[in-house]
């Protein structure tokens, strides 16, 4: 909703309807009137300056002038359209089945994704500097629903950002940081949207949203994840990948799991492991001793010998004795 135009003083006047016109569209046998201070503005349309509204007499301030014309440009986009598009951030969690593979190690993905909104949907009365009853505050255009006690302040900040009074009522608010006449038709024309540095909102509830498929930016992304499987000699294999880079329809839990996992949980899985691919037991594996903890690296502490063993030695240990 940025405003990118080439901005110039005074691009907007209104009309003897109120209506408010753009320079662009303005008529030389049109009446004009300031936004502000109600004072008979001319059309300049000449071609070797910018095209403007001039005052006929005093120049009032340009600070009150954006406030003023921001104030009535919102106020007639609301009452006059049906569709005014309002864009959010709310919270969602990733709650994917690839996530299993993280092994409970590490918060779910949570990010600010858009929400987008009918504002008219929400509100179906607008009015213009209305005087709310319920607060003591007067916003510069106050949006309320007819069927429930709803309403929405929106603010336009000029030079004075919303007081934290009116943030501390409860109150939805869109506040609009307005610093020249093209954020002001921005505001005619385009999404009120939350990435945009214009808006700011306040004591909107959304509700967070949970997700079945990983976010587009996982925070997990670089976590390292190791997937086992026992060769047919009996011993370990793993391949390694990034997080981002698994496929987890293609391996599951019970053989991939974080690298940085406890050593007593990984021993713990190894055994699992080896457990459904050697249900026999034909290849004796330290992994599958009663001595045996903390799987490291390959090794494990031998609660026996008092030492740390290769996985393998379970061949030629005379205290091997096998997990029932």
């Amino acid at each position: 909703m940025q405003g990118n135009e080439q901005s110039v003083q005074f691009a907007y006047a209104k009309t003897d309807e109120n209506e408010l016109v753009h320079i662009r569209k303005a008529s030389r046998a049109e009446r004009y009137i300031c936004p502000s201070c109600h004072e008979s503005m001319i059309p300049v349309l000449g071609e070797n300056n910018a095209k403007h509204f001039r005052h006929h007499k005093a120049v009032c301030s340009y600070e009150s002038y954006l406030h003023q014309t921001a104030k009535i440009a919102i106020y007639h986009r609301l009452l006059n359209e049906n569709v005014v598009p309002l864009k959010l951030l709310r919270e969602a969690e990733c709650r994917s089945a690839k996530a299993e593979l993280l092994a409970g190690q590490f918060q779910p993905c949570k990010m600010l994704i858009p929400a987008i909104y009918n504002l008219k949907a929400l509100f179906d009365q607008v009015a213009l500097e209305q005087y709310d009853a319920e607060t003591g505050f007067k916003p510069d255009v106050l949006l309320t629903d007819a069927n429930s006690s709803a309403k929405c302040y929106i603010e336009i900040h000029v030079t004075n950002p919303c007081s934290k009074d009116k943030i501390d009522t409860g109150v939805p608010i869109l506040e609009f940081h307005v610093k020249s006449e093209s954020d002001i038709t921005a505001l005619i024309s385009s999404d009120f949207s939350a990435e945009d540095t214009i808006l700011t909102y306040y004591n909107f509830k959304l509700t967070s949203r949970v997700t079945d498929h990983c976010l587009e930016q996982c925070h997990h992304a670089k976590v390292v994840i190791d997937e086992w499987k026992l060769s047919p000699n009996g011993r370990l294999q793993k391949q390694t990948f990034r997080y981002q880079d698994i496929d987890h329809t293609a391996t599951s839990p019970s053989i991939a799991w974080p690298k940085n996992l406890a050593p007593q949980e990984q021993l713990t899985r190894l055994r699992n492991l080896i457990h459904r691919a050697d249900a026999l037991n034909v290849h004796a594996n330290c992994v599958n001793c009663i001595h045996a903890s903390n799987w490291e690296n390959g090794f494990l502490h031998c609660s026996k010998k008092h030492i740390k063993a290769p996985y393998t030695e379970a061949k030629l240990c005379a205290q091997y004795r096998s997990v029932k």
